[in-house]
């Protein structure tokens, strides 16, 4: 937020990560349900918090600004100083051009805010109350939603995950961090991603290396490294449910170049992409799953005993359009058969894509069960793959890659737009996610 007035405030000598008093922060409220058949769900009333990494960061006495596409050197000038001399504001979610709550739909638009003028992708997390995280424990459970991606071109994606965050955002780990679930602090992913701006209750601004092309998107000296499921990532023409795994359960730290060459988790994952597994007319406008049409996404987590304490073996998906069900096809690769996420999948998969295992190497499906069992936040978010780009989902990757080599194609986008281009398409790209559901296997659906 750009911000020309200054109004003192009674200063606090805080050397911590904290909230501002100027704006406050009231979460709208979210209805989700839990089932235990097709015809038997309850509603819970949860609540929605912005991610800390897309709120307003202003001097704590002040409303000048801390972060203005790049750090303010003077309040800014190293990591502890930045976390002492900067707050946190709330949202004003009503207000807010890129975040609209109707009940039990999540409506996000691809646009900035004036609280964040340099993002225009958003990420939320489901809360339990106004200062905890929901944690979900899907072993022998299925998850699922309604999104409609129909107004999302190659290079946008609607993304459902879950990630091992800190249930109170980190506050108790972390005694820099004074904020924790309420402001949406504590993100973290199997990428170790370096762009976030404070990390375990800490500025980020040592060592920040601003993007080549995008104002506002960088990388700092450090990374926030955790277990993460990908849910469903995916826009109007490929989508893809993927796992990704680590050697711990909780959030781990790490440093520059070492969060790519030492990595605790494997970033690359284990996925099910049904157009890179060769059935290029499955998921698109028109297809056999239609996005120009609502569809409901489930997704099961079956473990090897049948029990909600039991090791697991499988991740399965399928969809559900106009009251039909519609299983994920089997895989057309050579070596690779089957269409869901078990370990022997993955491994032959890594295999048929001359891929390294980095997946089993970080443990497999064993570390994902054993993060579904200590329990996982949800977070909603629509991206634009940054200076990465999105090929990895819906085109060509790696580019250097022979297209026509298997594992190489992962959707039709031939080239995609940059973020710069994809800010001016009109109407604004949006998603939807509505009546999400958790339960027993079969009653979500």
């Amino acid at each position: 937020m750009i911000r020309i007035v200054v109004i003192p405030f009674f200063f606090l000598a805080v050397q911590a990560q904290q909230a501002g008093t100027i704006q406050s922060e009231n979460h709208p409220s979210l209805t989700w349900e839990t089932c235990t058949s097709a015809t038997s769900c309850s509603a819970t009333t949860g609540k929605i918090t912005l991610d800390a990494n897309y709120r307003w960061l202003h001097h704590v006495n002040f409303t000048s600004n801390c972060f203005t596409g790049g750090w303010n050197a003077s309040t800014c000038p190293d990591n502890v100083s930045c976390a002492k001399n900067c707050a946190l504001g709330g949202t004003d979610y009503a207000q807010s051009a890129a975040v609209r709550v109707l009940k039990n739909e999540l409506r996000l638009t691809y646009s900035s805010t004036i609280d964040d003028p340099y993002h225009f992708t958003s990420r939320l997390f489901l809360l339990s109350d106004d200062t905890h995280y929901q944690l979900f424990n899907l072993l022998n459970k299925e998850i699922s939603f309604t999104v409609d991606t129909s107004r999302l071109p190659c290079g946008l994606s609607a993304s459902v995950k879950l990630l091992s965050m800190d249930e109170d955002g980190g506050v108790a780990r972390f005694p820099g961090n004074k904020v924790g679930a309420k402001y949406g602090t504590g993100y973290c992913d199997a990428k170790c991603s370096r762009d976030v701006r404070f990390v375990d209750g800490k500025a980020n601004v040592e060592s920040w290396t601003p993007s080549p092309n995008i104002v506002g998107l960088g990388a700092g000296g450090h990374g926030s490294c955790c277990m993460e499921v990908n849910v469903f990532e995916g826009n109007s023409v490929s989508n893809t449910l993927a796992a990704h795994s680590c050697d711990s359960l909780t959030s781990a730290i790490c440093s520059g170049d070492g969060c790519l060459s030492k990595s605790p988790c494997d970033a690359v994952g284990c996925d099910l992409n049904p157009y890179r597994m060769g059935f290029t007319s499955f998921f698109g406008p028109g297809k056999v799953v239609d996005t120009n049409k609502l569809l409901t996404v489930v997704t099961q987590f079956l473990t090897t005993d049948g029990t909600n304490s039991g090791t697991l073996k499988q991740v399965k998906r399928f969809y559900i359009q106009n009251g039909v069900k519609i299983s994920t096809p089997d895989s057309s690769i050579t070596g690779t058969t089957g269409n869901s996420l078990t370990s022997s999948f993955c491994a032959a998969q890594k295999s048929s894509f001359s891929e390294a295992d980095s997946f089993s190497k970080h443990s497999g499906l064993e570390a994902i069960g054993k993060a579904l069992a200590k329990g996982m936040v949800l977070a909603m978010s629509l991206n634009d793959g940054g200076d990465d780009g999105l090929e990895w989902l819906d085109g060509t990757f790696p580019a250097t890659a022979t297209p026509t080599a298997d594992g190489v194609k992962r959707g039709p986008c031939e080239k995609q737009g940059s973020p710069a281009s994809l800010q001016t398409v009109s109407p604004r790209p949006v998603v939807s996610f509505g009546k999400i559901r958790v339960g027993d296997l079969g009653s979500t659906g």
